[in-house]
């Protein structure tokens, strides 16, 4: 039993020694592009792309803080997929000549709604860089000019940091989204760190067209329900020799709400899944060993938490993430046992948006 603890606690420790160095490599960088910016990025045209679905009631929020980004030599696309509510109305609402509007009627057999709403707007886009998000995000006034600074020649696509916004009189439940979306985004900035990227949020990810266009866009996985936005960047990973990165700071962050339910939370979760079959096997082996060593050592409470430590704490500055760090005594035990248990919701029959 010493022996196998041992073991465990051995690998613990390796485990969050490599995510450690990964994400001290995104913190250099990330501050080497704030202190060091691309000069031209002020020249560069933008496409913003959004697919929305009966999005009426989240969209006027959205365009209002995307018509005041500091950055305003751009367009935004909104792709209405299907909607039956009062989503065009309210984009011919705003009076901006850089807004577009395309409304999909039908969507081909065998092709993920989104992904076919995406590619539309991809293919009217003007933009050099595609910037992507939802209809039900709050982007930072800042939040394509401070990208921008990361995208050099060199670069082919730069992941965001999205954080669920808190809520006055949270609930447990919405406390525990946004931590686990933290944990996410540790992990997912650890692995770009150490060169090995398989994970994005399409709330907030940009990349050049360019490279969308040259590794065939979204057609080699149209067929996955998910995945518009990890599956894309483990293509652009293969596929090209440019570099991926993660850039956090606050001024480029993208909010949303979280869930407000434990079922509609699983039921987003098992949309997230449905993609991670598609996973490369060195991206797969590492979670899986990872989460694992994980919920065993909640069985060695304290050892876990000093250890966890090492890395949390860092992830926690470097995000801006503090009020965890007490709040991780309770939540960390609770997020080793889910990520454990979650990847069975990859089975689960969700239900896509209405």
């Amino acid at each position: 039993m010493l022996i196998f603890l041992f073991v465990i606690c051995t690998i613990f420790i390796c485990l969050n020694v490599i995510a450690y160095i990964g994400l001290s490599k995104v913190e250099y960088e990330s501050k080497t592009a704030i202190i060091f910016p691309n000069p031209d990025v002020q020249q560069i045209f933008v496409s913003v792309i959004v697919a929305a679905r009966n999005e009426a009631t989240n969209l006027p929020s959205l365009l209002n803080r995307l018509v005041t980004q500091t950055h305003y030599s751009l367009e935004i696309i909104i792709v209405s997929d299907r909607s039956t509510d009062e989503t065009p109305a309210v984009v011919q609402f705003f009076q901006d000549a850089r807004i577009r509007f395309v409304e999909i009627k039908d969507v081909p057999k065998g092709v993920s709604p989104k992904k076919h709403a995406l590619a539309t707007g991809i293919r009217m886009a003007r933009g050099e860089i595609l910037f992507l998000t939802d209809a039900d995000c709050r982007p930072s006034p800042s939040w394509i000019a401070d990208t921008l600074k990361c995208f050099d020649k060199r670069t082919a696509a730069v992941i965001g940091y999205s954080p669920f916004r808190k809520k006055e009189n949270e609930k447990f439940i919405e406390c525990f989204q946004r931590y686990e979306c933290f944990r996410t985004a540790m992990l997912s900035a650890g692995a770009v760190g150490r060169n090995a990227p398989y994970m994005a949020t399409g709330r907030n990810l940009a990349y050049r067209k360019e490279v969308f266009e040259t590794i065939g866009g979204f057609d080699a996985i149209k067929h996955i329900l998910s995945g518009d936005d990890d599956l894309l960047l483990q293509r652009i990973a293969r596929k090209t020799r440019m570099k991926i990165k993660y850039f956090i700071s606050p001024t480029a962050e993208v909010e949303t709400d979280p869930q407000p339910t434990l079922e509609k939370f699983l039921n987003q979760k098992a949309r997230h899944y449905s993609a991670a079959f598609h996973y490369p096997p060195a991206s797969i082996f590492f979670l899986m060993t990872y989460h694992l060593v994980n919920f065993v050592m909640v069985f060695a409470l304290p050892f876990q938490l000093l250890i966890g430590s090492f890395s949390l704490s860092q992830a926690m500055s470097l995000f801006d993430e503090e009020e965890f760090r007490w709040k991780a005594v309770y939540l960390e035990p609770i997020y080793a046992i889910y990520a454990f248990f979650s990847p069975l919701l990859a089975f689960k029959k969700f239900q896509w948006k209405a």
